[in-house]
């Protein structure tokens, strides 16, 4: 909480999950003296969303990444995800969440960013490796 001279305060707010959150402002000289303290407002109830980037996860209730979305830089086990991009060519994600995209299996491309699955090759056209774009033809 700062405090300029116009007698204003601002609050920045963190929270790790979202929903509706109660928060109480108090002025005072200290964090250990609160009851010396004045109340400044009663109960404030904050609604934390995602910002327009991300998603929120109804099981965790947290932003996390769209369908097709991987986390920049990639995520760690708990860490909260504040940026998405696409998954490249020859990637997919099928699921919302900080995990990071998958290749497309052999036999399997994509051959556009953002995708949530891969394509199978079609009849007389094969692709030996995994996370490629694009089907080679069948010579012969």
């Amino acid at each position: 909480v700062t405090a300029p001279s116009d007698g204003r305060y601002t609050a920045e707010i963190v929270p790790d999950r979202l929903g509706r959150h109660s928060l109480s402002l108090f002025l005072g000289t200290s964090d250990d003296d609160r009851e010396a303290a004045t109340p400044l407002l009663g109960a404030l109830v904050v609604i934390v969303s995602c910002p327009a980037w991300l998603v929120a996860d109804p099981v965790t209730r947290t932003c996390t990444c769209d369908v097709g979305y991987e986390p920049v830089p990639p995520a760690t086990h708990g860490q909260l995800v504040e940026r998405c991009a696409q998954c490249k060519r020859g990637l997919f994600k099928g699921q919302m969440g900080s995990s990071p995209c998958t290749r497309c299996a052999a036999g399997t491309v994509q051959p556009r960013s953002g995708s949530s699955s891969c394509d199978k090759c079609t009849a007389g056209a094969f692709q030996p490796e995994e996370g490629q774009s694009r089907c080679e033809v069948c010579e012969g």
